[in-house]
């Protein structure tokens, strides 16, 4: 394969992509329980809890993230998924740390 040499890249690489093999990072995690769509909703949801002064806890993201898997017959989410979402995510990481002001 002369494109192989001519552009550097390993033959067994080239014919990986020529037969449909998706890149790495192009790939989800299978750790991801919740579609992109759904991540988002969810997201937008804790977000728009915030500035109503509800507290997003981690009881109830877990809830609604286990009633949009609901939706689709899937399983619930575990007892830790609340945490790592949160950890996986940046934009929720300041809005369970900040104290509220009483």
């Amino acid at each position: 394969m002369t494109a192989a040499v001519t552009y550097q890249v390993l033959r067994s690489t080239l014919q990986a992509r020529l037969l449909g093999r998706a890149l790495t990072y192009e790939t989800r995690n299978p750790v991801h329980i919740l579609t992109p769509s759904e991540e988002e909703t969810l997201v937008q949801h804790i977000l728009d809890l915030d500035p109503r002064g509800f507290p997003p806890w981690f009881d109830y993201v877990r809830d609604m993230a286990s009633l949009l898997l609901a939706t689709r017959h899937a399983p619930p989410v575990g007892k830790q998924w609340p945490y790592n979402f949160v950890q996986r995510r940046t934009e929720l990481k300041t809005r369970f740390s900040r104290a509220y002001d009483f």
